[in-house]
């Protein structure tokens, strides 16, 4: 008997033993759970109250992007191919920036040479090569013109040898013109080698010293500035779009709709019912529904999504500094006649495309001069305005040109051909007179004072009550002392109030 209770006395200890063990561990459990669960509130607590110093470099860090964009050619490739904004935000600056051409000025060459020149000019495409030189450089940050003179490509371009049946021109973007960085001195285009001066390298936007060597001596393309606010447009679009498609919303009430679904065949069933609802439920016919059914449809509001879409077009227009009415397309409203917005525009394009073009123009300019002449002469160039004038506008300007020609024609500074020469290069006479092929004499002739006065010669009356010594008893002139004829201009308005 006592073994019995000796056996049952330790089993009841171990089993005790047990408990308290179970029982610790539980303890141990609850507060480490009690501890997670204090310190995940507080750090919640501590989270939502904390607000970043202003003076940190954390929000810089977050919102900046370090791996450069221009280097992903096939992603700007597409983005251009792909986004219409994108197309107008990097080529409508260079299209206006060449807009009605360029006007070529010389010294040494005359009104028919320069013509050919321009000619010679439009028919190998350079300017328009030139302008796409330049678009690639926008998108790509860096572009170049590839110059084909029927030469050995490998070799340095010889200028003596350019001749004009043989002169021809490619743009081509950075990636075309395969090379370790932009002042390389060969350069792989298609497979065929060229000599550095065979290409014309266009760079982008410069970039920064660090960035500048990522880029291998290119510049950055103009989607660069524009990646944040482009993103921030394309979400509110996306945005805009699904509240669209979730605009009305239908919500049908069947009863029994939990059970059908549980069934064989209910789902069909159910698939069915509303399947034939929909097809009768428009504004013309009755919708029909069991009893015990309901249906409802809701809309969503749009508040404020204009204004959100607005901000969004505001951020791309100032991040590449073109105006809404060029990049979207939106008239000016309101007070704002958008002058203002056209002016900064135009700045833009002088001092980012016009002023970058200038030095290719001038390379360009001088290989047409070597293929027309064999040599090179003093020959200028400089952009048409930028601004559009009104018609009423245009013609004041044209009259003002006509009346400063015929100031100099009057005053004997130009001859009647040269002055039909430069009427014609102003577009003021569009057809070929007399003038301008030299058949008219230089200056008018002075006509006789018979023919001023009548056909009778003057007679001197004198000043009445003075008689011939003068006016305010001025002593009379010599005989020999003759009165100083008047200018050329003075003599045309004599000769105007006599007739």
């Amino acid at each position: 008997m006592s073994r019995r209770n000796g056996a049952a006395a330790k089993a009841l200890s171990a089993q005790n033993s047990l408990l308290r063990e179970n029982a610790a561990l539980m303890r141990s459990a609850v507060e480490s759970r009690r501890a997670t669960l204090t310190n995940s509130l507080t750090s919640l607590a501590a989270n939502l109250g904390r607000q970043d110093n202003l003076a940190s470099f954390m929000p810089l860090f977050a919102s900046s992007l370090y791996a450069p964009l221009s280097l992903n050619y096939t992603l700007l490739q597409y983005l251009y191919k792909t986004h219409g904004i994108l197309q107008t935000m990097v080529d409508e600056p260079v299209f206006d920036a060449f807009r009605d051409g360029l006007e070529l000025q010389s010294k040494q060459l005359d009104a028919e040479d320069l013509g050919e020149l321009e000619d010679f000019a439009e028919e190998t495409g350079a300017w328009e090569t030139v302008k796409y030189s330049l678009i690639w450089a926008r998108l790509f940050g860096g572009g170049g013109l590839v110059i084909n003179a029927g030469q050995d490509p490998k070799r340095p371009l010889d200028l003596r040898d350019i001749r004009k049946g043989r002169l021809e021109f490619y743009d081509a973007d950075r990636w075309e013109l395969s090379a370790p960085t932009r002042y390389a001195e060969t350069f792989m285009f298609h497979e065929a080698q060229l000599d550095a001066s065979r290409v014309i390298t266009v760079g982008g936007k410069r970039a920064p010293r660090i960035i500048r060597a990522q880029l291998g001596g290119w510049g950055m393309s103009e989607i660069e500035r524009a990646v944040e606010d482009f993103n921030l447009f394309l979400r509110g679009r996306s945005v805009l779009y699904e509240i669209l498609n979730e605009a009305k919303i239908d919500i049908y009430k069947l009863e029994g709709y939990r059970n059908a679904l549980a069934t064989p065949g209910g789902t069909d069933d159910v698939q069915r019912r509303i399947q034939a609802t929909n097809s009768i439920k428009n504004f013309h016919n009755a919708l029909i529904l069991d009893k015990d059914d309901e249906y409802e449809a809701k809309t969503l509001a749009f508040n404020g999504l204009a204004e959100v879409m607005k901000e969004n077009r505001i951020g791309i227009a100032s991040a590449v500094r073109m105006p809404m009415t060029k990049i979207f397309g939106l008239s000016a409203s309101g007070f704002n006649s958008g002058e203002d917005d056209i002016e900064n525009y135009n700045a833009m394009i002088m001092s980012q495309v016009r002023e970058p073009a200038r030095p290719i123009i001038r390379k360009v300019l001088r290989l047409l001069m070597l293929a027309v002449y064999g040599q090179e002469y003093d020959v200028s160039f400089k952009f048409k305005p930028l601004r559009v004038l009104g018609a009423v506008e245009e013609e004041q300007i044209k009259a003002s040109k006509n009346g400063r020609i015929m100031s100099w024609y009057d005053k004997q500074l130009i001859t009647a051909e040269e002055a039909a020469q430069w009427a014609h290069k102003e577009n003021l006479v569009p057809i070929e007179t007399a003038a301008l092929r030299g058949e008219i004499a230089p200056h008018p002739t002075t006509p006789p004072a018979s023919d001023l006065f009548g056909g009778e010669e003057p007679v001197d009356v004198g000043f009445a009550g003075l008689g011939k010594e003068g006016q305010d008893g001025e002593e009379p002139r010599p005989e020999g002392d003759k009165q100083e004829q008047p200018p050329a201009e003075n003599r045309a308005e004599l000769r105007g109030r006599r007739g």
